[in-house]
């Protein structure tokens, strides 16, 4: 009997913790159970773990596990045994809004020139509670300051045409594939956000230490020379990931030597890595002085609550 499935909505699982509050939230989707099926990869955690978090439930499920250990094996994994229309990511301590599949679905069907449709996101933290919004950009250029100043969609929040993944290799071992990857879908088609929230975000509280801008700085150069190189004929990544320095070094004075446009990013990219830095020391500096404030003002109601709410 063949399904009439259109969607896979495809998580990778590296953790049990919060799966059961995702699933759920896929109970009460306005579309229809019977047009979507959920893909979930076993990233390190036990298949029987996931089967007993699902038991009981209506919705229409597949468990995978991957053979090598990472988010980019277990999405691969995913896709390389998915052949529906519609690719819809989630992450596993995630939450969906109740119309994301629908309206996802239906701004595809009629938008044919997209490859892929992000949104809003809430953010959440680790009880669940709220902690404001994201603004995406809805309809994303292609200049490199549309495309480098961050990732021009929120991942867990994408639905992709699965023949435009297909055409474009799906994933890659790069630091930041997910960035990686909507710039490559840009140069061939539309990448765009609605303007509605899809899913609740959960923040977690190392998502912006120090290290994380780095990465950030880190992600925005070799994604940026991966792209700039494939619009001279250069090899746009490296074959393996241990290579990716050798790679990164040779096409980098490659690209200096070549063209203009990435001598401008390259510049551009260095003032917004001192911006950045800037403004985490200011935050970091302003909630030392609220401490110090409040040390001051209420020595005795210093409780392990308010610090709480004041570090994080």
């Amino acid at each position: 009997m063949q399904s009439d499935y259109r969607i896979a909505v495809l998580i990778p699982c590296h953790s049990t913790k919060y799966l059961a509050q995702c699933i759920d939230s896929f109970q009460n989707q306005t579309l229809s159970k019977e047009v979507f099926e959920v893909v979930i990869v076993a990233d390190r955690v036990n298949q029987g773990e996931i089967s007993e978090i699902l038991e009981g439930s209506t919705l229409n499920f597949r468990i995978l596990s991957t053979d090598s250990p990472g988010i980019v094996s277990a999405l691969n994994t995913g896709l390389n045994n998915i052949s529906l229309e519609y690719v819809a990511r989630m992450d596993e301590d995630d939450l969906m809004f109740p119309d994301r599949l629908e309206v996802q679905l239906t701004y595809l069907d009629e938008t044919p020139e997209c490859l892929a449709v992000g949104g809003q996101l809430e953010l959440i933290d680790a009880d669940g509670l709220s902690k404001g919004e994201t603004r995406f950009q809805k309809k994303i250029g292609t200049s490199y300051k549309k495309l480098f100043s961050s990732s021009p969609l929120a991942h867990p929040a994408v639905m992709i045409r699965r023949n435009a993944l297909s055409k474009i290799g799906n994933y890659r071992d790069f630091l930041a594939e997910d960035w990686d990857l909507w710039v490559r879908l840009r140069e061939m088609g539309g990448v765009h956000n609605l303007s509605q929230r899809v899913i609740k975000y959960r923040v977690h509280s190392n998502q912006l230490s120090r290290q994380k801008m780095y990465a950030l700085s880190r992600a925005r150069h070799i994604v940026g020379v991966s792209h700039f190189a494939r619009q001279l004929n250069f090899v746009d990544g490296p074959d393996t990931p241990a290579e990716l320095e050798a790679w990164l070094e040779e096409a980098t004075v490659f690209l200096k030597k070549k063209s203009i446009k990435f001598n401008l990013f390259l510049l551009w990219t260095k003032r917004v890595d001192l911006y950045q830095e800037k403004f985490n020391s200011l935050l970091a500096n302003k909630k030392k002085l609220v401490l110090v404030s409040l040390l001051i003002q209420h020595p005795f109601w210093l409780s392990r609550d308010i610090l709480k709410k004041i570090l994080r």
